[in-house]
This record gives structure tokens, sequence and C-alpha cells, in this order.
């Protein structure tokens, strides 16, 4: 298992998963979101071109199964270069489908434990459109504005309805580490080291007379691993002192 959320922000998608894969006593870090940038073809090299778009694919469940999937979708998008918005969203669907009925759906007799199971987790822009889908056993739909999937997504969501606002990417980066972090923190499952990738979006570049949707020049974007260990230090010991002062504040002041 593993927690992935996806939250849009002003500008982009944040993406953030942690790295823990477990094999019964054993465990491992692994990278759980995989970028996928449009290209073309230049001889034995792809040149990146932002017409084509990007996405990032995230999922939980059993790791071979997720693995295997997220390959597929990312040959869907990279197939479809032309394909936006609902039709898009149909290709994304029908190859979910398919891998259901093909590796899912044959083990539906078994008993729960032995049962495979697969939530992925889609992030999407090209052509200035982007969304955030999510499957559902071999249902996928668009979800706004955050969505978290695997062990631990109850509480991540919830704590996404207590905190989220719309902010900017950078904003919502470190929220993201938050949620993040405190599933670790507290759901058995989740663990080892996190990652927090973005997807930017479009931005509007004012003209001598008007104005102009540019794609961005870099469409993915990695938050270092320094940074994210810094934050997880402040989660420990400053931001966890604040929360305790504040709330003991306000019990004494009703007390």
């Amino acid at each position: 298992m593993t927690i992935a959320v996806g939250i849009v922000a002003q500008g982009g998608i944040v993406v953030a998963a942690d790295t823990e894969e477990s094999s019964g006593y054993m465990k491992s870090s692994e990278t759980k979101i995989l970028s996928v940038l449009g290209g073309v073809q230049l001889g034995k090299q792809t040149k990146p071109n932002v017409a084509t778009g990007a996405c990032l694919i995230s999922g939980a469940g059993d790791s071979g199964y997720v693995t295997a999937l997220m390959y597929e979708l990312a040959d869907v998008f990279l197939d479809q270069k032309t394909l936006v918005d609902k039709p898009l969203q149909k290709a994304f669907q029908a190859c979910i489908k398919n891998f259901h009925a093909e590796h899912i759906i044959p083990f539906a007799g078994y008993p729960r434990v032995d049962r495979p199971s697969v939530e992925m987790l889609i992030a999407f822009n090209r052509k200035h459109r982007s969304g955030l889908l999510i499957s559902e056993k071999s249902a996928l739909f668009k979800k706004m504005p955050y969505k978290a999937v695997g062990a631990g997504s109850i509480y991540a969501e919830i704590l996404l309805h207590r905190l989220w606002g719309h902010a900017d990417v950078k904003s919502t980066q470190i929220l993201a580490a938050y949620v993040v972090f405190m599933v670790k923190e507290s759901i058995e499952g989740c663990g080892k080291y996190k990652q927090i990738t973005t997807l930017h979006g479009s931005t509007i570049v004012p003209m001598e007379e008007s104005s102009m949707l540019m794609p961005a020049e870099h469409p993915v974007s990695h938050m270092p691993w320094n940074e994210i260990d810094d934050l997880e230090r402040e989660f420990r010991t400053t931001w966890a002192g604040a929360e305790r002062e504040t709330i003991w504040k306000l019990v004494k002041e009703h007390a």
C-alpha cells in the first residue's frame, strides 16, 4: 500500500506520495510518482514538446499491479497526443477497464485478503487544459480540488477538508508535505521518504495590447529531498509545539 495525494493549486497540480513498499516483513523504498512528458522523436532522441502536454501518475494497491497500470496509462497519454478533457479521460478509462478485466476480475472469487486491487491518481495538462482524475475499481472520474488514495486516504482527506485553501504552488507543496507527513506518522503501511512532484499549468503572459496563454516552460518539477527533510523536521518540532500551545490556549480561555 501507499498514500498518494493530489491537490489542485493556482497554476498547477501537486502530487505527493510516500515511498514505502512492503512485502511480508521486508520494507523498501520505491518511486511512486511517474512523470510522463509528451515529445517528438528526433532521430534517436526525444525532444520535449509542451504542445503534447505532461501528466503525473501515481497509485495505491498491490505494487506490481500499480506499476504495470501506471506504465499502461503512460502509454495511453503518449500515444493519444491530441486528446484532452473528456476524450482523454475516456481513453484512460478504457485502459483501466481492460486492466481490471484481465488482471483483477479473475481473482474476484478469492478471499478479500487475496484479491489484488489498484487505485490510480492521474494529473494531466495538455493544450491549456488540466485535471485530476481518480480511479475507483474500474471507474474513473474527475475530482476537484483534492483527493487521496491508498492507506490513510480517509485521514488525509479529513486533514485536507480542514486545511485546504486555493493557494499558489509553493504553498500547496508545503500543505501536501504536511498531509503526507501526518499520514506517515499515524497510519501503518505508510512510511519511508516522501516525493512531491508538481505539474505546472499554463500562465497568462501580458503583451503590448493584449495577453496570451502560454504553457509552462518546465511542465514538471520535483521538490528536492533536502527541502522535504527540512519541512519534516519543522513539522515534528516547531509546528507540533505551536499546535499544542494553540490548543491549550483555547482550552484555558474556555475553562
